[in-house]
């Protein structure tokens, strides 16, 4: 569930299922698609410590995207933690074959953001079986049920996702849509308000570095290192930008804008 050879969880974890559904796609030409490279950081609300990521939003925003691009959106369903069991989640996967679930790596021990960040990411339940749930997150992995349904309702309600049709279709040309994606991209970048205490944008990089100079420690200075390396990270992302733009490299008749 961490950082592999730039694989990023959301991104392998929707690859797997749109593949099983169709599309076919890599998971650094669906960063292109969703516009997900970018730069966020939010102030935490002790005004003095500060969370970075190398993305345009949260994980349930770049889905939002990723459902919009659908020409058949996922259906979704929320459920209690307490109308939850398995024989529910197994009538769900009887009738869909494959649901999204959500889950929040605060509480997942394998997690880099483990009791450090609530961050809230899908993952695919393929297969249940009397005690064992068999899910794909970057890999297939199997939990004891009951551990899982703990993990997928650890907030209080479990967030399924599923389609109702076997094969999904994009609404648009892959050619539109990169360049969707890449134009979502620019925009980010130039924006200069951020939301709520997050903050998006050159502007704000620049901010963030002269807001730094003023607390720069040690401390600091290797906790900043670090979230620039965590999953999700500003390396990662340009890591996978590098090798989206080699990817396009490689499909020239897409005759993408300049």
């Amino acid at each position: 569930m961490q950082q592999n050879n730039y694989k990023l969880c959301f991104l392998e974890n929707m690859v797997f299922y749109l593949k099983n559904h169709g599309i076919n796609i890599s998971p650094c030409l669906l960063m292109g698609i969703l516009g997900m490279y970018g730069f966020t950081f939010r102030t935490e609300s002790d005004g003095q410590s500060y969370r970075i990521y190398g993305r345009s939003g949260s994980f349930q925003y770049e889905f939002e995207k990723m459902m919009h691009a659908l020409v058949w959106p996922l259906q979704e369903q929320y459920i209690r933690k307490e109308d939850i069991t398995p024989k529910v989640l197994f009538t769900l996967l009887n009738k869909w074959h494959q649901i999204i679930l959500w889950i929040d790596d605060f509480y997942v021990k394998s997690a880099a953001g483990y009791y450090k960040i609530h961050e809230l990411r899908p993952v695919v339940l393929t297969h249940m079986f009397d005690e064992t749930a068999l899910f794909y997150d970057i890999e297939m992995q199997q939990m004891d049920i009951k551990k899982f349904i703990d993990l997928v309702s650890a907030d209080g309600i479990v967030k399924i996702h599923y389609a109702i049709q076997e094969k999904l279709e994009w609404k648009f040309s892959l050619t539109e849509l990169l360049t969707r994606g890449f134009g979502e991209i620019i925009a980010i970048y130039g924006e200069k308000a951020g939301y709520k205490r997050s903050n998006i944008g050159i502007n704000e990089i620049m901010k963030l570095q002269n807001e730094l100079r003023e607390l720069m420690t040690l401390d600091v200075f290797f906790d900043i290192y670090s979230q620039m390396n965590f999953p999700g990270g500003l390396y990662q992302s340009q890591a996978m930008m590098a090798v989206l733009c080699a990817e396009l490299r490689e499909k020239q008749h897409l005759n993408l804008p300049s």
